[in-house]
């Protein structure tokens, strides 16, 4: 007699039909994790990529201030960079005054001006 049909028998599992589908839902939860947590892992990768890439435009604009079209390749990436993070549901991952700082590029490549302080 196998072990496993043993064991069933031994325990009283009058369904064994059942019984041994068990491991099966199971071995096909995991399944599904995994190809979830790999999915999760891609679009944070593509959020990471995003990231470096404004931070480069970040880099250049200080290098050039005066460069407005470089500042609104800013703004609109940090508008992209900033609906990728929401959608992925990552705001609690990143200081609030990284999150503010693309919010306020956000409202900058939606309106396309620039604010001016005074």
């Amino acid at each position: 007699m196998k072990p496993l049909l043993f064991l069933l028998l031994a325990i009283g599992t009058n369904d064994i039909e059942e019984a041994l589908k068990e491991p099966a839902r199971e071995l096909k939860a995991m399944e599904d994790l995994v190809e979830a947590t790999q999915q999760a892992t891609g679009r944070q990768k593509k959020v990471l990529d995003l990231l470096k890439n404004y931070l480069q435009d970040e880099e250049n604009c200080l290098k050039d201030p005066q460069n407005t079209e470089l500042l609104f390749e800013l703004a609109r990436k940090g508008q992209k960079l900033l609906q990728a993070i929401k959608e992925n549901g990552l705001e609690d991952y990143l200081s609030s005054s990284f999150i503010e700082e693309l919010e306020k590029l956000d409202a900058i490549a939606e309106k396309k001006t620039i604010p001016i302080e005074q």
